[in-house]
Formats: C-alpha cells, structure tokens, sequence
C-alpha cells in the first residue's frame, strides 16, 4: 500500500508523539587534531540487561551480549567524527569525564518514510 501525504503526515505526527516524555540528553564529544569539543543531543537510550554467561543460548552456545546501549537518534544527528558519546547532559569537562561513555559500535537508520525518521545506534560502555 502506498503512503500518500495523509499517512506521511500522520506517521511523523505519530512518532513525534512516541519521543514525547522519553528523550534524554547526551553528548556526543567529538575529536579535531587536539581538540575534543562536545554537542549536546536529545536521544531515547537504553541500557542493555546483562545477560547470565552460565546459560547457553538457544544453539548450546555461550551466550553473549553484542552492544551495551541502544539509541535511538533523529534522523539529523550527524555520528561522523564521534570519538564517544558521554552519558550527562552537561557539557563540562568534568562532568563529562565523571560520565559513563559509550563507543558508537553501528548506526542504521530506520523508519517507515522514505530515507528514514531515526537512526538506532549500537553502543559499547568503555571500561
């Protein structure tokens, strides 16, 4: 079934609402030459469970975790040059090294419309 610009309109109108409540604010730090600056982004994120390492998988495998966070970003951010992404909305030095940080592991952009209306990002925590 084709989207006409009644259901376009209607799906952003729908997604706009879903972000309602349950955005937070990241930085994305970024490095040039010497020079880390942060931007400060409205994301939804969420924390992986851990995952038990005792219990197999399906397969009789060892089970194991492929990314630590997911995100999910409007379609804008722009992910090129991001060294990590720092879990406060401050854009302080120090609290941006008192932050988690996440290193951007895979970005695939998603949504019903053409081109997208999000990217979900894969993230791994620095130890």
């Amino acid at each position: 079934m084709p989207l006409d610009a009644r259901k376009l309109d209607h799906l952003k109108v729908v997604s706009a609402r879903t972000w309602m409540g349950r955005q937070k604010t990241m930085m994305f730090v970024t490095q040039s030459s010497n020079t880390f600056s942060a931007v400060p982004c409205t994301v939804l994120f969420r924390s992986q469970t851990l995952l038990d390492l005792e219990i197999p998988n399906r397969n009789g495998l060892p089970a194991h975790q492929r990314y630590d966070a997911l995100l999910v970003a409007p379609m804008t951010t722009n992910f090129a040059g991001v060294a990590y992404i720092a879990d406060t909305a401050s854009s302080t030095p120090a609290a941006i090294l008192g932050a988690r940080k996440y290193q951007v592991l895979e970005t695939v952009p998603g949504g019903m419309l053409p081109g997208g209306t999000h990217i979900t990002a894969y993230l791994r925590h620095f130890v």
